[in-house]
């Protein structure tokens, strides 16, 4: 039983266009209050994201939709490391969290 790595990584890619989405609202409270520190966080996260998970999810094309048990394990737990990594870079730029170690597992507390 083969996994199916095409479409892990287009379903990485389309968690990483819904983390670049989501982020989106906190870089408008950010503009709203003009925190300048907080938007350059954002968008150095954001921007990434967003290209990268487009180019995943529009670009690889799978064979099949099935899945099985182990590719449903890895998916999940895939998913939860690409949030946690990703969700907890803007605390480190913004320097809310000055630890990496300590930013993601505030932001896998969170998740």
């Amino acid at each position: 039983m083969d996994l199916n790595l095409r479409a892990l990584s287009k379903i990485a890619g389309v968690l990483l266009l819904v983390l670049g989405g989501a982020m989106l609202l906190p870089l408008g409270v950010g503009l709203i209050y003009k925190e300048p520190v907080s938007v350059r966080a954002f968008l150095v996260v954001i921007i990434p994201c967003l290209v990268v998970g487009g180019v995943l999810a529009t670009f690889i094309k799978t064979k099949t939709h099935k899945f099985g048990i182990r590719d449903g394990y890895l998916i999940v737990s895939v998913s939860w490391m690409i949030a946690s990594l990703v969700g907890a870079i803007p605390f480190v730029i913004s320097g809310a969290i000055p630890s990496y170690v300590d930013a993601v597992f505030e932001t896998c507390s969170g998740f």
